[in-house]
C-alpha cells in the first residue's frame, strides 16, 4: 500500500510541476487565480489522502481540476475511487488520465491499475445466505428463583408453630387428665368391685402419665415460645439480604473512557 501511495503523490506533485510549467506564460500577464487555486485545494487533499481519508480527499482533488484540468488530477482522483472499492469510475479516471497523457512514463503502472479494477468489476457479488427465521428459545434457568423469605414471615411462622403445639399438648394432658380422675374415683367408689378396681388400675396409671407428660411438655413449649417472642425481634423493613448463590445472579462493573 505504500507503494500506491507513493505512486498518488507522485503524480500529485507532477500536477503541481505542471502547473508551475505554465507559470512563465502566465507571469507576463499576471498571476493566474484558477492556479492559485488548484495549489490551494491540491494541498489539502494532499493532507486527507495521507491518512486515508479519501472520500475528503476526493472533493478536494475533483474541485482542483476544475480549477484547474491538468491531467495528473484525473489520476489522483482514479486513486481515490480505487480505494474507496468504487472500481467503474476509478477505471474510467485512470483511462481519461491517459487520454490525457499518452505519453506518461508511469502508463504501465496505470494500465495495471485499470486491469486490477476491472478485474474486481468481473467478481461476481459474495453470495448471501439466505435469511431463515430464528426462533429464540427462552432458556431455562439452572436453578429456579427462589421467593425472598422475608425474617417477619419466619418469626410469625415460629410463633404460631409454638403456639399451636402447646395448645394441643395441654389439651391433650387436660382430656388425659380428665379421664385419669374418672377412672380414679371410680376406683375409690366403696361400691365398685373388687374385680373393677384392677381393670381401673391397670388403665388409669397410663392415662396418668401420659396426662403428667403431656401437660409438661405443652408447658414447657409454651414457655419456650414466650422467650423466642421475647428475644428474637423482628428486624428492620429497611434491611436488605443479597441472595448470593451461585448460578442466579453475575455482576460486572463497566468503565468507559
Amino acid at each position: 500500500m505504500g507503494r500506491l501511495l507513493q505512486i498518488a503523490v507522485r503524480w500529485a506533485i507532477l500536477s503541481a510541476c505542471l502547473g508551475g510549467l505554465s507559470l512563465p506564460s502566465v507571469s507576463a500577464q499576471g498571476s493566474d487565480p484558477d492556479l492559485e487555486r488548484a495549489k490551494i485545494l491540491f494541498k489539502k487533499a494532499e493532507i486527507h489522502f495521507s491518512v486515508q481519508e479519501f472520500k475528503q480527499a476526493l472533493v478536494l482533488y475533483r474541485q482542483a481540476f476544475k480549477a484547474k484540468p491538468l491531467a495528473a488530477f484525473l489520476f489522483n482522483i482514479g486513486q481515490c475511487y480505487r480505494y474507496l472499492e468504487k472500481h467503474k469510475k476509478a477505471v474510467f479516471y485512470f483511462e481519461r488520465f491517459l487520454a490525457r497523457s499518452p505519453n506518461t512514463p508511469h502508463r504501465s503502472e496505470v494500465e495495471r491499475f485499470i486491469v486490477a479494477a476491472r478485474k474486481a468489476l468481473a467478481k461476481p457479488p459474495a453470495s448471501q445466505p439466505t435469511s431463515q427465521k430464528v426462533v429464540k428459545k427462552d432458556p431455562k434457568p439452572k436453578d429456579d428463583p427462589l421467593p425472598p423469605q422475608k425474617d417477619g414471615d419466619s418469626r410469625r411462622v415460629w410463633l404460631w408453630t409454638g403456639a399451636g403445639a402447646s395448645v394441643a399438648l395441654i389439651a391433650a394432658g387436660a382430656i388425659t387428665g380428665v379421664m385419669a380422675k374418672s377412672k380414679n374415683d371410680e376406683y375409690h367408689d366403696p361400691a365398685t368391685p373388687i374385680a373393677r378396681r384392677r381393670d381401673l388400675k391397670d388403665a388409669g396409671q397410663p392415662i396418668g402419665v401420659t396426662s403428667v407428660i403431656c401437660l409438661g411438655l405443652g408447658g414447657a413449649t409454651a414457655i419456650a415460645t414466650v422467650i423466642y417472642a421475647l428475644v428474637v425481634k423482628p428486624q428492620d423493613k429497611t434491611h436488605v439480604s443479597i441472595d448470593a448463590r451461585p448460578g442466579r445472579f453475575s455482576a460486572t462493573i463497566g468503565l468507559e473512557f
